[in-house]
């Protein structure tokens, strides 16, 4: 903030004027240009936001093929603990009397 008083601190009434005047034509440029355009009249635009959303989707299905491996595996390790457990737990809890 300290620098843009010092910026403008000095400047003359007309010179704020032209300044004001200046960046509203500059800011304006785009809003009486571009609602004439057509998509066709920026093809390497067009082309970037195509590669982007490729890119994106990729991204996106990677992800999601990353996600249901994670997910498969750790459904196939509980099913292993369980199996797991429900063996240790016959072993220990039957006693040779009981098996006949």
């Amino acid at each position: 903030m300290t620098v843009l008083v010092f910026f403008f601190g000095d400047l003359s009434a007309p010179a704020a004027v032209f300044l004001a005047v200046g960046a509203t034509a500059t800011a304006s440029i785009p809003a009486l240009l571009l609602p004439d355009a057509h998509r066709s009249d920026f093809p390497r635009l067009r082309q970037s936001a195509v590669d982007a959303r490729h890119t994106f989707d990729r991204v996106l299905v990677a992800g999601l093929r990353w996600a249901d491996a994670v997910v498969v595996d750790a459904r196939l390790a509980l099913r292993d603990v369980a199996l797991s457990a429900a063996a240790l737990l016959a072993l220990l809890t039957i006693t040779p009397g009981d098996a006949r």
